[in-house]
């Protein structure tokens, strides 16, 4: 057993020694007497003993009072008793241990329920206090009623679980705030947990809505007027309608489980589709559509006060103020567009009815060379001409930083003269020279009266780039061009003072160096033969080392050809269908076809194609004619007449 010490006071000390005879050398007696006394501990303890620092211990284990040793010159250290400055002391330490305590407990439950508002069941939403807090699913819960949230300014955090209201989900706010439905991740929201609802109804015209995508519409999804809303992976089962949005976007598929259903956006912004709509019918009222690359809708129908641009899929089209085909787009009918914009090439097989005006869009190609002329001090960066419409102005960049736009109108002014700006360096120097052809096509500017149908407009080109080091040489060949003169393509150009010979290069290869320098009329047709536009450089060289060669002259050539006419053509009329059907075998290079008859122009991307004719009339006789359309470079083919069976 452990033994348990305690030391002495003062005050009990004295009462001992007064009881007690201290041994001495003259009384012996008395030390035989402690030690007789001290055997009758049957062995219990040891005798006391002094600390060092000479206080006195007593053992708590005997069963008799203990029998004390003292020093001889009767005097032992005491430890004092605790003064009342110490007590206070204590008090006060042990009193901020408990403070700190409970704020290790309370202040950390304080944050985490600090701006939430629990729900551990459907009446939990009914506070109307949720100013700067947001709503916190405990567990899955479900409302068998409308669940109304007019003007509750709050986001609702699934944190996981299911909300099921098996009613209608009402949402209206006028506050400016963004609205999250889904579980909180940090500062965002994520599809974890499910919200489904027979209905959801909105109308919050300042506020900003994100659902999560697992949302479950049962019924239908209508939205009077919102700021934003994301839709993305909602699944919705009956005909909605979004009302009144700046901006909507819809990143992934929209599922529907009765597909043939329709989706209606009305008086909205700026609909932005990323993914599918998979709805029989999506109706465009007084509306704007962008769909990218990656959508994909069925049906689309737009009034005349929308607009769409089309990137992606679309089965067919109706209607609509103005319509752009642009890029990777397909469809392959359009009805009633009033303005029908469509880039070429095409990519995919199509058929127009009655729309109003159709124009196409090309992007004009990237000027297939850039360099710099030098010619007596002044240096010219000079772009390889292409062909526009009504010309093309071209865009001129210095070392990323000058931009210098040539708008003239002037379709041979395709050069920007830097002279001016190498001036600006300390003798020789390497530079960055950019340039690209500007065009005309601008969706927000496209006008229908303006515009002629099957016009041409071109998008910018792609930027072509060269770095160029200056210095003085040779006379670069002035006059440079490239003519087809009968069956030959003749390159011509002035003779250069001093130089010896010339050498051509074409397309980047060097083809011919000439004999001597008055050779400056040259035939290059078979390395020009290939169909599209070829560069073309020049440089006067000398046999003296005094001598360097000059810089180079460019100038551009476009090789172009004729489609070949229809041929086997039919033309027969159906008295019982009423329809002329036309038959006939087009050629390989020609993506479109131009029927006309009776003062109209059809449209096709088939050799066979069928009109109908009035009723009361007879075709019999009339003539039809039809001209493969070309595009880039190739040209539109005679015209082939036929006359109706």
């Amino acid at each position: 057993m452990e033994e348990k010490k305690d030391v002495l006071n003062e005050e009990t000390f004295a009462q001992d020694i007064s009881k007690q005879e201290l041994p001495t050398q003259e009384n012996p007696e008395n030390t035989d007497q402690i030690k007789s006394d001290s055997s009758n501990t049957e062995n219990k303890s040891d005798e006391l003993k002094l600390t060092e620092s000479g206080e006195i211990l007593i053992d708590n284990t005997l069963d008799v009072e203990p029998k004390v040793q003292v020093p001889l010159d009767h005097k032992a250290k005491l430890k004092e008793p605790l003064t009342k400055k110490k007590k206070i002391m204590i008090a006060c330490i042990a009193a901020a241990v408990v403070v700190v305590l409970f704020c290790s407990i309370f202040f950390p439950c304080f944050f985490y329920f600090k701006g939430k508002i629990m729900v551990n069941d459907a009446s939990d939403f009914n506070t109307k206090k949720t100013a700067g807090k947001y709503f916190v699913l405990k567990k899955d819960i479900v409302v068998d009623s409308d669940l109304d949230l007019t003007n509750i300014d709050s986001s609702i955090d699934l944190n996981g679980h299911n909300l099921t209201v098996n009613g209608k989900l009402i949402i209206s706010t006028d506050s400016s705030n963004t609205i999250n439905i889904g579980t909180k991740n940090k500062n965002s929201y994520k599809a974890k947990g499910i919200l489904k609802a027979n209905d959801i109804e909105i109308n919050a015209p300042n506020a900003n809505l994100n659902i999560a995508s697992t949302t479950i519409i049962l019924g239908s999804l209508n939205v009077a007027d919102i700021n934003n809303i994301d839709l993305s992976g909602v699944s919705i089962v009956n005909s909605s309608t979004i009302n009144g949005a700046n901006e909507v976007n819809i990143k992934e598929a929209i599922a529907a489980a009765n597909t043939d259903i329709t989706f209606t956006f009305s008086n909205c912004t700026s609909v932005n589709i990323y993914g599918k709509i998979e709805v029989e019918n999506t109706i465009f009222e007084n509306s704007n559509i962008v769909s990218y690359s990656s959508s994909t809708m069925h049906s689309i129908q737009l009034n005349a006060d929308s607009t769409a641009q089309i990137y992606g899929a679309v089965d067919k089209i109706t209607g609509g103020k103005k319509v752009a085909m642009l890029d990777n787009y397909s469809c392959p009918i359009y009805e009633n567009v009033i303005l029908l914009a469509i880039y070429k090439p095409y990519t995919s097989s199509f058929t127009t009815t009655n729309c109003s005006k159709v124009v196409y869009i090309e992007k004009l190609d990237t000027p297939v060379d850039l360099i710099v002329n030098e010619d007596e001090g002044s240096f010219k960066a000079t772009c390889a001409r292409i062909e526009g419409f009504p010309y093309v102005k071209y865009n001129f960049t210095y070392d990323g930083t000058i931009t210098k736009n040539k708008s003239s109108g002037n379709i041979d002014d395709h050069f920007y003269d830097i002279t001016s700006l190498l001036k600006q360096e300390n003798g020789a120097a390497t530079i960055s020279i950019s340039a690209y052809a500007v065009g005309n096509y601008n969706f927000d500017t496209l006008d229908y009266d303006s515009l002629n149908d099957g016009e041409y407009l071109y998008m910018d080109s792609d930027v072509k780039t060269i770095t160029y080091t200056y210095s003085l040489v040779l006379s670069t060949p002035k006059n440079l061009s490239a003519l087809r003169v009968d069956d030959k393509v003749l390159l011509s150009f002035n003779q250069v003072e001093f130089a010896d010979f010339y050498t051509i290069y074409i397309d980047g290869v060097k083809v011919i160096e000439t004999e001597n320098a008055t050779d400056t009329e040259i035939d290059i047709t078979s390395y020009v033969d290939a169909l599209g536009y070829h560069s073309i450089r020049i440089t006067a060289n000398s046999h003296s080392k005094e001598l360097k060669t000059s810089k180079e002259a460019m100038c551009s050539y476009k090789n172009t050809e004729k489609l070949e006419a229809v041929s086997n053509i039919e033309a027969k009329y159906d008295a019982a269908s009423k329809k002329i059907n036309i038959s006939f075998e087009g050629n390989e290079n020609a993506k479109i076809y131009l029927i006309q008859y009776n003062g109209k122009i059809y449209r096709t991307t088939n050799t066979s194609f069928s009109i109908a004719v009035e009723e009361g009339l007879n075709p019999i006789g009339d003539s039809i004619s039809i001209v493969a359309e070309g595009y880039n470079y190739y040209l539109n083919s005679n015209s082939t007449p036929v006359t109706v069976s």
